[in-house]
């Protein structure tokens, strides 16, 4: 067998890196994509930041390359964020 790749080769990783972060942020790894990634991964983290820590760290490493974060929203962010554009004032340019 060759050497671990991709998310299977991070897991044992991010351990060490993380692993003054309380608590470490998990894992779930999301079966292979089409399209322009071969695959994604879903973390669950306690924040932003230590989420944060962990992709530096696995990107550094070159584990995983091209590596992208996107933040997703609770339910309850979501609809605070409906509840505040009721309030954003805005113009489309030439209207």
């Amino acid at each position: 067998m060759g050497e671990a790749r991709g998310p299977t080769a991070v897991r044992p990783g991010v351990t060490g890196v993380a692993g003054g972060l309380p608590p470490l942020p998990r894992l779930t790894v999301v079966p292979p994509t089409f399209g322009p990634h071969d695959g994604f991964t879903l973390w669950e983290a306690p924040d932003n930041v230590s989420m944060a820590a962990v992709a530096l760290a696995i990107g550094a490493g070159g584990a995983l390359s091209p590596l992208e974060t996107t933040v997703l929203l609770t339910v309850e962010e979501t609809m605070d964020a409906m509840r505040r554009a009721e309030q954003v004032r805005h113009r489309a340019p030439g209207s």
